[in-house]
C-alpha cells in the first residue's frame, strides 16, 4: 500500500467513525467499573503489533462524558481488532517488523475541551500510525447543552438560516490567504473541503465573551473551525483552523444559546 493510501486510509478511518458513532463499547473496550466517572480517563497498552496511549480530560457534562468514552473504547477496540496481534500471522509479524525490528502501529487518542454558555464541547484527536514514513491525524466533535442534548453546528443557528454559505464566505478568504501564504495551496482540494456542506465545518469549538449574551462586533467571542488532514490541502498542511467573531453571524445565531 502507497504511503498516501495509508495515511489517508488512517484519516478518513477516524472521520467515518465519527459518522457512524458506536453507541456501544466493543469486546476490547476499557470500560470504567461500574459508579466511576466515564472521564478523565487515560490508558496505556503495549502489544507485540501496538502501542495505544489515551488521555482525554473530563468536562462539566456527564453526558458529553459518557459520549466521548464510548466513542474512544470502540474507536480502541476497533484498532484493537485491525492491528492486534490477532489480525497478523506469524509470517506477517517477522515480515513487517513486529517480531525482528521492535515495530509497532500506534494510536494516541486525546481532547481539547471548550465551555461556552450552556453548551460543553470536545474535539477529540486521533493519531494514528500504521506503516510509512509517518501516521495520520483525525478529529471528531462533540457537542451537549446542559441539558443534555446533543448538538450539532445546524442547532446554534435560527430554522432556515443559509449558516453553511455565511459560514464559508467568512472562511474561504481567510484560509485561502493562509495556504496562499505558505505557498501550499490546491485548488482542486480547496474546493470541495470548503464548499458550503455540513461535513466540511463539523468540527469546531466555540468562546463567547458570556454565556446568553449575543456576541456583538468588538467583543472576544468567536467560533473556530477546524480541518482535517487532506481535507482543504495536502497533507505538509497539517490541520487547519480559522477563526472567525461570532458577530459576523449574529443576525442568524439561535436565542437559545445566544
Amino acid at each position: 500500500m502507497s504511503l498516501f493510501k495509508n495515511i489517508f486510509f488512517a484519516v478518513v478511518l477516524g472521520v467515518v467513525a465519527w459518522f457512524l458513532y458506536i453507541q456501544f463499547a466493543g469486546p476490547n473496550a476499557v470500560v470504567p467499573p461500574e459508579g466511576e466517572a466515564s472521564l478523565p480517563f487515560t490508558h496505556e497498552a503495549t502489544t507485540t503489533t501496538y502501542h495505544v496511549t489515551i488521555d482525554l480530560p473530563t468536562t462539566p457534562n456527564a453526558v458529553l462524558n459518557d459520549s466521548v468514552r464510548a466513542y474512544a473504547d470502540a474507536r480502541i477496540a476497533e484498532f484493537d481488532e485491525m492491528y492486534g496481534p490477532a489480525a497478523f500471522s506469524a509470517e506477517d509479524l517477522d515480515m513487517l517488523g513486529f517480531t525482528t525490528r521492535d515495530m509497532r502501529y500506534e494510536q494516541f487518542i486525546s481532547g481539547e475541551v471548550w465551555s461556552s454558555g450552556t453548551l460543553d464541547g470536545m474535539i477529540v484527536q486521533e493519531y494514528n500510525f500504521t506503516g510509512g514514513a509517518h501516521g495520520g491525524t483525525s478529529l471528531a466533535p462533540f457537542m451537549y447543552d446542559d441539558a443534555g442534548n446533543e448538538l450539532r453546528l445546524k442547532d446554534l443557528f435560527v430554522d432556515g438560516a443559509p449558516y453553511l454559505e455565511r459560514i464559508a464566505q467568512a472562511v474561504v478568504p481567510r484560509l485561502k490567504t493562509d495556504l496562499e501564504t505558505n505557498q501550499i495551496f490546491n485548488q482542486e482540494m480547496f474546493e470541495a473541503g470548503t464548499k458550503a456542506d455540513e461535513g466540511n465545518y463539523m468540527v469546531f469549538s466555540l468562546a463567547t465573551a458570556s454565556g446568553g449574551v449575543p456576541p456583538t462586533a468588538g467583543d472576544d467571542s468567536s467560533i473556530t473551525f477546524y480541518f482535517n488532514q487532506y481535507q482543504v490541502a495536502p497533507y505538509a498542511a497539517g490541520i487547519l483552523e480559522v477563526t472567525v467573531p461570532l458577530s459576523d453571524f449574529s443576525d442568524i445565531l439561535s436565542p437559545n444559546y445566544f
